[in-house]
């Protein structure tokens, strides 16, 4: 094979690559939309048994501290997806 050959062979390897992790970050942000749109419903079915007293306070505060860990969780998975899109920009440069 031939240097040029060689070249335009690792040049659409690494095309192929970064394509494959550009799809994998996609994934990620659009799971990171769903699980906001996902807590940001449950936050307000709390909100709403809150003021419309349906259910006691301390379930209220169980909710609230439910709402809270996966509020903990999304943004420990953020941080994760941000520093995989940290790391795809900088093979890209």
């Amino acid at each position: 094979m031939s240097t040029k050959e060689e070249a335009r062979s690792l040049a659409s390897e690494t095309i192929t690559d970064l394509t494959k992790q550009l799809i994998l970050v996609d994934d990620r942000i659009e799971s990171l939309y769903n699980e906001v749109s996902r807590i940001h419903a449950i936050y307000r079915t709390v909100q709403y048994a809150t003021v419309e007293k349906v259910i006691p306070d301390s379930e209220i505060d169980d909710a609230l501290s439910a709402v809270e860990n996966m509020l903990t969780v999304l943004l420990d998975n953020i941080s994760e997806t941000s520093g995989m899109s940290r790391s795809f920009i900088g093979e890209v440069l």
